[in-house]
């Protein structure tokens, strides 16, 4: 399942908000200097870091921790490569490679968010719509549109350059936190990322005729290929976007 009515009217909202503030940041900064645009990324780092240590005090304080609500979903990668990118020193090896991975992440992000959020914030929309939500809920759709914003002004303001070596350490990195995430889903016996039950069905069929380490597998390997794919496409599109931001300030000083 892709779509539920639920995911579908908090989209409209959300689109609707999207559509409002990426015209802000194109009003407001289209004119500033390259460091006044930075400090929306500082922003954006701030909040996604302030977000998950509400969201992990309000649960120490209920009588029994949910381990589901730890930060070991893929989404939940972009808590270390933001705020990486943004606060480590620009153009050093860490900021590049960190940034490669917002990047890439970001766009995955962007595409699952208008295309099928229901894996992702499902159950937190039906819950929100019905008026039955808690602060886990609302933090759940707000962080994944707040991730779509982030790449809507990267698309915008172009903080980095995007490089290829970036990208491969990236996806390394990446791999590596797949793996923590799958070991963790095993003991925790928590479905972090799909990785015990997927929920698109045919995929989750799998698990039946091969059993769970293959399926895990299989999940792994869907991943990295998907980030692989995404990558291509993300390094093609910003390339894109330069070349055209080139050519209008060529056409300018002409």
């Amino acid at each position: 399942m892709l779509y539920t009515k639920y995911t579908f009217i908090v989209f409209i909202f959300a689109f609707i908000a999207l559509a409002i503030l990426s015209l802000g940041i194109v009003s407001f900064y289209k004119n500033k200097s390259k460091k006044s645009r930075f400090v929306l990324f500082y922003i954006f780092a701030s909040c996604f870091v302030l977000m998950e240590i509400i969201k992990q005090a309000i649960e120490f304080t209920k009588d029994s921790y949910d381990f589901w609500s730890l930060p070991l979903h893929v989404c939940s990668i972009f808590l270390l490569s933001v705020p990486l990118a943004v606060f480590f020193k620009q153009g050093s090896k860490v900021s590049n490679i960190f940034w490669a991975m917002s990047y890439v992440l970001g766009f995955i992000i962007t595409v699952v968010m208008f295309v099928a959020p229901y894996p992702v914030i499902g159950w937190s929309a039906e819950n929100i719509v019905e008026g039955k939500y808690d602060y886990v809920d609302v933090v759940t759709v707000i962080f994944h549109y707040v991730i779509v914003l982030f790449f809507l002004a990267i698309l915008i303001l172009q903080p980095y350059i995007f490089r290829k070596k970036d990208i491969v350490f990236a996806g390394g990195i990446y791999m590596l936190n797949l793996i923590v995430i799958v070991t963790f889903a095993n003991i925790l016996q928590e479905n972090y990322a799909n990785f015990l039950s997927f929920s698109i069905d045919f995929i989750d069929d799998i698990k039946r005729k091969v059993g769970v380490g293959m399926f895990q597998f299989v999940v792994f390997l869907l991943y990295m290929t998907f980030y692989c794919l995404c990558s291509y496409c993300t390094f093609h599109l910003f390339k894109l976007l330069n070349h055209k931001i080139l050519t209008v300030q060529n056409q300018r000083i002409t």
